[in-house]
């Protein structure tokens, strides 16, 4: 354990700016490594050009810290693993981060790949922590239409900006009204500062794309299942 000197409100910050980074990539074409779920630690190594640690006390495949090319630090688990709040609370530990018993009251262990689907798809999954209201807006409506999510033919799922605003602590503004709410994630992270307002006319094409990948789920999970 490492003695705490990071407020955590500064890796919060520095976590934002990295997945926002990761998501847009080159100009929103190339590079783009947004990635929330993985089959195992080998692919995210082979695909991020990044190191896997497992985390203390854990093997590799239960928790680890992933460790981006820019050097951020992030916490992937097994979506099997039960006890993922002491997993997030030992990561931070591990990196001197110092979490306010305050913000912990108010924030979830969130699955950046949504348990509902990584349980039987996904080895390894991102961890944020986020606001509980943030988590509740997803979950209601958004989560449960996606719990047929697969992964990729590399092994990876990579984030959507529905993805990635809920990463960012977003809340959808009307979990009844999901295409609504997508189209809105792009004027909301702009108006939070989260994203610069030039990138507003490539957002809105990512809210389309986001909106695409759902519909393209459903396609897939109803061919899978014969529906079609």
């Amino acid at each position: 354990m490492v003695k705490p000197t990071i407020p955590f409100v500064s890796y919060e910050r520095e976590a934002q700016r990295e997945h926002f980074a990761q998501f847009k990539g080159t100009n929103f074409k190339a590079g783009r490594s947004f990635v929330i779920g993985a089959a195992d630690a080998s692919v995210l190594t082979r695909t991020l050009n990044a190191r896997a640690n497992a985390l203390q006390g854990y093997a590799k495949s239960e928790a680890l810290i992933l460790t981006r090319p820019s050097g951020h630090k992030e916490l992937w688990l097994d979506p099997q693993h039960k006890d993922y709040r002491e997993a997030h609370l030992a990561f931070f530990d591990a990196l001197g981060i110092q979490v306010p018993t305050s913000t912990l009251k108010t924030r979830d262990s969130d699955h950046a790949y949504p348990k509902s689907a990584a349980r039987t798809e996904a080895g390894l999954v991102m961890m944020n922590l986020i606001d509980s209201g943030s988590n509740r807006s997803f979950g209601g409506g958004w989560e449960k239409r996606l719990t047929h999510r697969i992964l990729d033919s590399n092994g990876l799922a990579s984030g959507t900006l529905i993805d990635l605003f809920k990463a960012m602590g977003g809340r959808l503004p009307d979990p009844k009204d999901l295409p609504g709410s997508i189209m809105a994630i792009p004027d909301l992270l702009i108006g939070a500062g989260q994203a610069p307002a030039t990138d507003r006319g490539d957002l809105i094409i990512t809210a389309e794309q986001a909106l695409g990948h759902w519909q393209d789920q459903d396609t897939a999970y109803a061919i899978r299942t014969g529906q079609y």
